[in-house]
Order: C-alpha cells, then structure tokens, then sequence
C-alpha cells in the first residue's frame, strides 16, 4: 500500500497536483515510519522535502529532509552515502531558493564529501555543475569555469546528453561574461545542438 501512495504522490508531482501530491506522500510516509525499511523511510520523507520546496515552503522542505538524514545515518555506510549526498544537496538548493548562499554552499561541500567517499559520477557532475552556478552568480568566474568543466567531464563519462548540454550552455554563458566571444559562441551551439537532439529545448529558454 505504501508503495501504491508514494507512486501516486510521484505522478501527481509531475502533474503539478501538489495538494493530491502531499496527501498520497504522506500515507506512504505513515506506513514507511512503521516498517523495517529505514532507506524507503528516508526516501519518504526527501519526497516530503521536495513538495514542500515546490510550494516555496522552505521551513517544511528543511524539516523533512533533516529527518531523511538522521534515518539515513542509521543504515550501514554503504548503503547510506549516496542518498545522504543526494539529501545534501537537495538542502542546498533549498537554502539557494531563499538566497542564503553561504549556508547553500556548506551544505553542497558537505554533499560532496559524501560523494568522494562513494565515487559517483553523477552526483559529482551534478554538485560541479551546481556549484558552478553558485559561482558564476557570485561572479567568481575561474571558480566557476573549475565546477563547470570539472562537471563536464563527469556528464561526458557517463553519456549523459542532458547534463552535456547543459553544462556547455552554463559554460557558454561564462565565456560570453568574460569577453572569450569565440569560445562562447562554441559552447552555447554545441549545447543548444544536442538539446534539441535530444528534445530537451528547455536549454534554448536559459
């Protein structure tokens, strides 16, 4: 039955139905709390965490995915890292939502800490390229272009097209700021290309 609420609370996530959303996601959490299960629990209050943030109810959004934390550093350490970095990172981009930058960094450093240890490509791609925006509002643009590239790199080893695409946009960007108009230009077509190969034409709208 948990199951059954949680891939409903999913679908009407997506659906932008956030009030079906939480009801369903909060079944699935009553039944998850009383079973053995601590990563399904975890995961169940991380989806509370980020409906909450989808409704721009931060204070919520941190409340759920602290718990997610203290559940999850119950579980072995294997089993446990990756969702704690994933639950890092989504507090980070909670704390960017209400522009308290210092905090939303500490929060990606302690994510990617978590990260090192396991090795894992995409979430590293993904904190770099997470980072790399942080910096590049920040205006820290060498910094910037370190995150970026660095995210680039791990997108290219695991053939992820969105996340190249992405990237080389952000990196077009960069570029574009810091007058290099050629390498700009060569990276903002190179992602806009492959976004629309790949029908991601979101990257055009950035």
């Amino acid at each position: 039955m948990a199951s059954v609420h949680n891939e409903k609370g999913i679908v009407y996530s997506k659906m932008s139905n956030y009030s079906e959303a939480l009801r369903n996601a909060l079944m699935a959490l009553r039944y998850y709390e009383k079973s053995d299960n601590m990563q399904l629990y975890g995961n169940s209050l991380v989806n509370l965490g980020l409906l909450y943030k989808h409704q721009n109810q931060i204070d919520l959004a941190m409340l759920y995915y602290e718990k997610a934390i203290v559940v999850y550093k119950k579980l072995s350490e294997k089993d446990s890292f990756f969702s704690i970095a994933a639950t890092y990172s989504n507090i980070s981009q909670a704390y960017l939502k209400e522009g308290k930058i210092d905090s939303s960094i500490k929060a990606l450093t302690q994510s990617q800490e978590y990260v090192n240890k396991i090795n894992d490509n995409y979430l590293n791609a993904e904190n770099n390229h997470a980072f790399g925006m942080i910096y590049f509002d920040l205006k820290n643009y060498k910094q910037a272009e370190t995150n970026y590239l660095a995210a680039l790199r791990s997108f290219n080893l695991l053939n992820d097209k969105s996340g190249i695409a992405k990237t080389k946009v952000r990196l077009g960007r960069l570029y574009f700021k810091q007058k290099h108009l050629t390498k700009g230009l060569e990276f903002n077509q190179e992602g806009l290309e492959l976004a629309k190969k790949i029908n991601h034409l979101e990257w055009q709208k950035e």
